[in-house]
């Protein structure tokens, strides 16, 4: 049999995530979009091993800077250093990073641990400038959490998909409900979930700006079959207060 080349190629320096973290001592780390455009950002928590780094050392310390990376749409990251407060300006021993929407107000926030000391928990202050939507998804045949699906969301003439994870990074787990940004459109949006058990499920017109508890159907969802149809209806909430 003839070789099969993967589809992966090397973008650690046109990504400029090499410049930007080669240095360091990386532990939490989480995709997410911080700023509600659509494009996933990067969120490193860092802090060296070796306490006598700083005395060996004159290009790397012992204690790093938090950093937070924008994504530009292109797949290039940005350093936001100087724009994203001044806990980005400081050095810790940071290592396990957790982002949730803490304060139900459709942004991400983050909290991070930190080595023999205090945790530090960030309100995002910016992602209310876009569009957004949030799902929180519970499972009937397959698992609860749902980990597994994969939501499909549409809506002026964007597609984005996001998926329900399991797990984390270092020492923490992530808020499980799932935040779209979706940059200054606020029109309708449509969802397709495809669960864990293969069901497709397709739930049109949603409201943006708003939490959306939606359960796995016990069959395939049709919009050709008004019994599906009404099982649907059913099986869906908008706006949940406390998802």
């Amino acid at each position: 049999m003839g070789s099969k080349s993967l589809p992966f190629s090397d973008r650690t320096n046109a990504s400029h995530l090499a410049n930007l973290t080669r240095s360091f001592v990386g532990w939490g780390a989480k995709f997410f979009d911080y700023d509600n455009d659509g494009n996933l950002d990067l969120m490193l928590v860092n802090g060296h091993v070796n306490q006598e780094i700083d005395s060996t050392r004159v290009d790397v310390n012992y204690r790093e800077p938090a950093l937070l990376l924008r994504n530009n749409g292109s797949g290039v990251f940005d350093d936001m250093r100087e724009l994203a407060g001044a806990t980005f300006q400081r050095s810790y021993l940071g290592r396990s990073l957790a982002i949730g929407d803490f304060d139900n107000d459709g942004d991400p926030d983050a909290i991070f641990t930190t080595l023999n000391g205090s945790p530090v928990l960030l309100r995002n202050n910016v992602g209310q400038d876009c569009s957004w939507i949030g799902f929180s998804l519970q499972g009937t045949t397959s698992n609860r959490d749902a980990i597994g699906a994969k939501i499909t969301v549409t809506s002026s003439g964007r597609t984005l998909t996001r998926w329900i994870e399991g797990g984390g990074s270092y020492l923490a787990s992530h808020d499980k409900r799932v935040l779209v940004g979706l940059g200054s459109g606020a029109k309708p949006v449509n969802v397709d979930i495809r669960w864990p058990t293969g069901i497709v499920q397709h739930v049109p017109d949603l409201a943006p700006r708003q939490y959306h508890h939606l359960i796995e159907p016990a069959a395939p969802v049709s919009s050709k079959n008004p019994k599906t149809e009404s099982l649907l209806r059913s099986r869906f909430w908008s706006g949940c207060d406390d998802c």
